[in-house]
């Protein structure tokens, strides 16, 4: 009652008395109010007159002080204090039945805005789900192997990068792939060669016959086979006598000579690319020599027919295995494509097809192991792995580092159902030709060398007749290591030529380690190397001891011996 208006107020009243009066006229029912528009006038007999306002935004009591004064004089004041009391309760009763009524209201609301954000969230769900089912079937379509370019599915199953991208294939050039693949089906694998004066024994010459003659019974209606179709003979010859495109017809002028020592795989690339340099190994969109030579020996075997091949997923293994490979000057797939060649040349015409009675899955482990041997290399040798400690040489322990990535990597690959050229095979079959694989690019460290060439000199000083499993694998070996070395052993153009892009390759290897701080391997200094001594002791000390074990095992193959003196005296001559 602080704020309120004190109309009248006897002067000689203290304290004690006024709240002796004010307690004294309430209990006695002398008080008296008037209630006004604006205020409530409060009348105490011997104290004054009070005006309390009806409406007030204090928040210090006297509203409250009102409520309560007003309602408790006209109680004490009132005729029939009864009635007061009933008006009051039913006023009680309205009241709480209207806050019950805006109760009801607010819970009614609470539960529709809790319905609408239900709903704006189930919208908003289906949304997303809508957009989600979307993104799936637009990436999910279904993996055929047909003429059509298709997406690799996400398979996490899958950790090999693949080279290719989102594609699985080259954009094939069709005419020339059935322009080879008629030629070869024409013609059939010959033994011997014109450089060879002598001819495996009469048993071996009618294992291999007996054999050409059952891969040469093709079933051309099967489609899957033939993805590329062959012409007419009648189409064919005449397309022979004038190749419309000079690149196809340089293609195949090559590819006359696949089955000979001399086979230049540098005219091949540039026929296919436009150069063997690097820039020609940058860009090959319709494949390189790789490319033609394995599809060209594949066919020329008789393996699509003979083991049921996919030609699509063929033709998906050999673009992946091309693109896989690095443009470094000399681990490129232009060597892997030599070292196919001479590796082939080995088998066929050297004679070991025939000498080790091999069958169709040796011929198909070897064909697959030369194509892939250097996959992935990345132009740096195990040795500058093993000094640097690089991740891949702690992964395998400092053992043969790059033979097991070239290896890993595309088992790893072959993962993916596009590129598993193994599908047609058993899963005996599988595991057979995966650890004769396995073991043949191994073979390829230099480390093992000397441990590998002891074994197989020793296997010769028994006997020669390889019939065991581990006998096969290797002669096998011995084969692709050969095949890896072989440029030594090549006619006086092509091994300078392959001289030339392994000295550019070892260089390079060499400026990385002295920017690194590490010693320069042997071989490997451009400022100090000698290349002809260090050829001629490669010769001396590697090649020609090997050449000189197989030539013992396979007469045929003497030549390279003799190849390899006549490079060594060009050495001698023109070396400083």
């Amino acid at each position: 009652m602080a704020r309120a208006e004190c109309a009248k107020l006897s002067s000689s009243m203290d304290w004690s008395n006024f709240h002796d009066n004010i307690h004294s006229a309430f209990l006695e029912n002398k008080c008296s109010t008037n209630v006004g528009s604006s205020c409530c006038e409060l009348n105490v007999p011997n104290v004054g007159s009070f005006s309390l306002p009806k409406q007030t935004k204090d928040v210090t009591g006297d509203t409250l002080m009102l409520s309560n004064i007003v309602p408790f004089v006209r109680l004490r004041t009132a005729k029939d204090p009864e009635k007061l009391v009933r008006e009051v309760a039913e006023r009680e009763a309205k009241m709480s039945k209207r806050a019950e009524e805006m109760q009801a209201e607010v819970r009614a609301a609470q539960q529709e805005l809790v319905d609408f954000e239900e709903n704006e969230e189930k919208e908003g769900t289906l949304a997303q789900l809508k957009k989600v089912e979307g993104e799936i079937k637009r990436q999910d379509k279904p993996r055929r192997h047909t003429e059509k370019t298709k997406e690799l599915d996400e398979d996490l199953s899958c950790l090999a990068r693949n080279p290719l991208g989102n594609q699985t294939c080259y954009e094939l050039d069709v005419e020339l792939l059935k322009l080879i693949k008629t030629d070869l089906w024409r013609r059939k694998p010959t033994l011997g060669s014109e450089m060879s004066t002598t001819q495996p024994d009469a048993d071996a010459q009618s294992y291999a016959s007996a054999r050409d003659h059952d891969r040469y019974n093709p079933d051309p209606l099967a489609p899957h086979m033939n993805v590329v179709p062959l012409y007419s003979p009648g189409q064919f010859e005449g397309l022979k006598q004038n190749i419309p495109k000079a690149a196809h017809a340089a293609v195949i002028e090559c590819l006359q000579r696949l089955d000979e020592w001399d086979f230049d795989v540098f005219k091949v690339q540039s026929a296919m690319t436009g150069s063997y340099a690097h820039d020609g190994l940058v860009s090959q969109p319709h494949g390189g020599s790789l490319f033609i030579v394995a599809y060209s020996i594949i066919v020329k075997h008789g393996l699509l027919h003979k083991y049921n091949l996919d030609e699509k997923i063929l033709l998906n293994w050999l673009s992946v295995v091309e693109a896989g490979y690095h443009p470094n000057p000399y681990h490129n797939s232009m060597h892997a494509a030599d070292v196919l060649h001479v590796t082939n040349y080995i088998l066929q015409a050297g004679g070991l097809a025939a000498v080790a009675r091999l069958t169709d899955e040796d011929i198909f482990a070897a064909i697959f192991s030369a194509a892939i041997h250097d996959y992935n290399h990345p132009g740096i040798n195990n040795n500058f792995h093993v000094k640097a400690q690089t991740y891949l040489s702690v992964l395998f322990n400092d053992k043969s580092v790059l033979e097991n990535v070239h290896v890993s990597c595309m088992f790893e690959l072959m993962k993916l159902e596009c590129f598993d050229i193994l599908s047609c095979f058993d899963e005996e079959q599988k595991r057979l030709l995966k650890d004769t694989i396995v073991e043949m690019v191994l073979a390829t460290d230099m480390g093992l060398h000397a441990k590998i060439l002891s074994s197989f000199k020793r296997r010769l000083g028994e006997d020669k007749n390889f019939v065991k499993r581990d006998d096969v694998k290797l002669a096998l070996s011995i084969a692709l290591k050969m095949a890896d070395i072989s440029n030594c052993g090549r006619n006086e153009s092509l091994y300078l030529r392959w001289c030339d892009q392994i000295s550019d390759e070892f260089y390079l290897q060499g400026d990385r380690e002295r920017n690194l701080g590490q010693a320069v391997l042997p071989f490997m200094d451009r400022y100090s190397t000698n290349v002809a001594k260090g050829q001629i002791a490669f010769m001396n000390y590697i090649a020609i001891p090997l050449f000189e074990c197989v030539s013992d095992y396979l007469p045929l193959m003497h030549f390279t011996v003799d190849f390899c003196e006549s490079n060594k005296t060009y050495w001698s001559s023109n070396g400083s």
